[in-house]
């Protein structure tokens, strides 16, 4: 029986290992980019989902002229505004906790190990997610008086952010501040990102503005 020299076999386990490292690094590689996909996935789904609904509901009163039934009943603009928002508010809330609840189900499947304190920034920034597309559709509605435009820049604002780095944190700043928060600060939230929380932030004043500066007879 021939023998294969000690030398060759220590060559060929090194060569072996050396291209299972790289394979084990491009699969890290791979998975890292996928639950990147996911969360930002998730995170633009929520805000399509409450700007359409958003729409469908407030949005749509104001653009058959319906909303002056209310403005008539209540005579406060401000307190119309509010009643037809809070229930949209809420879905948010629970729409972000249904997301967060599933992704962190499916994190451990990913290899990813979240801990508490993780996937409650998640739900975090998930909720103020949810709220963007609530207050930048009231916002667009009450502006436009016109339900499908809403709509339609919240597709197109959710395309932006999907293929426009820069561009796409300033009009949805959501993925950059989970990062932000995640990593303490460590990862800067960025020129872009900081206009478009700050966007956010005065977001619900706007569309209440919006809303009570609105001729609606």
């Amino acid at each position: 029986m021939k023998t294969v020299p000690l030398a060759d076999v220590e060559e060929t386990l090194a060569q072996f290992e050396t291209s299972l490292a790289q394979f084990i690094q491009d699969v890290s590689t791979e998975q890292g980019k996928a639950f990147n996909r996911g969360i930002r996935t998730s995170l633009i789904g929520a805000f399509l989902v409450t700007s359409v609904l958003t729409a469908l509901t407030f949005g749509k009163a104001l653009s058959t002229g319906t909303i002056i039934y209310d403005i008539g009943l209540v005579r406060n603009k401000k307190k119309v505004f509010f009643h037809r928002i809070a229930p949209l508010i809420l879905y948010s809330l629970f729409l972000a906790s249904i997301l967060t609840i599933g992704l962190a189900a499916i994190f451990p499947l990913t290899g990813v190990k979240a801990l508490k304190s993780d996937l409650v920034i998640l739900l975090l920034v998930m909720v103020l997610s949810s709220l963007w597309g609530v207050f930048l559709s009231a916002t667009l509605s009450a502006i436009s008086k016109e339900y499908a435009y809403s709509i339609l820049m919240s597709f197109l604002i959710a395309g932006i952010f999907l293929t426009l780095e820069n561009v796409g944190d300033l009009v949805f700043p959501f993925f950059r501040l989970l990062v932000w928060l995640s990593t303490s600060g460590q990862i800067p939230l960025g020129k872009w990102g900081l206009i478009g929380t700050t966007l956010f932030a005065v977001s619900p004043a706007l569309s209440l503005k919006a809303f009570e500066r609105g001729d609606y007879y």
